[in-house]
């Protein structure tokens, strides 16, 4: 419902914001020629944060992107807009800084709401019949980065597969380690009603 000018602003923070979301709105109103109301709009909306004259963050970044932990280079804006990011989370302890900047306690920490991408694990690890190994898992799916189209197929697939023999025989023998599952794609299999389900540690 936001004019096309509005939007479009919003769409080339997003792709020059640095991994945390932050990016120098004025540079990039220039270069797309782009009005004061534009940005007003997306302030109101509640799409972004504007710290001063030059800086702001996307507060729904951390929503729809994710980056890989070892591609992630923190924001230079986090220790400089560090107050202001605690008033927008509501924390009340200090955030690192320099060195002592951990890689959880960034804007996907200090975001309001959850990531997406822990909601979708979730999903998986709650579906998933053999419980084992969780922080394996959790690195498989990460390193899998499925979108959500990706995890309904998945959840599906396992809904189906834990009603079948090859999943229920033998106490459940045959059902692999979610991180196998994951790591092996197994939903590709051509047959999922096969009793071949190997078990895998």
């Amino acid at each position: 419902m936001m004019p096309q000018s509005s939007q479009n602003l919003y769409f080339h923070f997003g792709m020059n914001a640095d991994d945390d979301g932050f990016c120098e709105h004025f540079t990039i109103m220039r270069m797309t020629e782009s009005k004061p109301d534009d940005l007003k709009v997306l302030q109101g909306k509640g799409f972004v944060k504007i710290f001063d004259d030059k800086v702001l963050v996307i507060l729904d970044w951390k929503e729809n992107n994710w980056i890989r932990g070892d591609r992630y280079k923190p924001s230079k804006y986090l220790e400089i807009y560090q107050e202001e990011i605690k008033k927008i989370s509501g924390m009340t302890n200090d955030i690192p800084n320099d060195n002592q900047m951990d890689t959880e306690i960034r804007l996907d920490k200090i975001r309001l709401g959850k990531n997406i991408y822990t909601q979708g694990f979730n999903k998986f690890w709650e579906e998933y019949p053999k419980k084992v190994a969780k922080s394996v898992a959790l690195k498989s799916f990460e390193k899998l980065n499925p979108d959500e189209a990706l995890l309904q197929v998945i959840l599906k697939d396992v809904k189906r597969r834990k009603i079948s023999d090859g999943w229920i025989k033998d106490n459940g023998r045959y059902i692999p380690y979610p991180a196998t599952y994951l790591n092996q794609r197994r939903w590709e299999d051509e047959d999922n009603n096969k009793t071949d389900f190997l078990y895998a540690k």
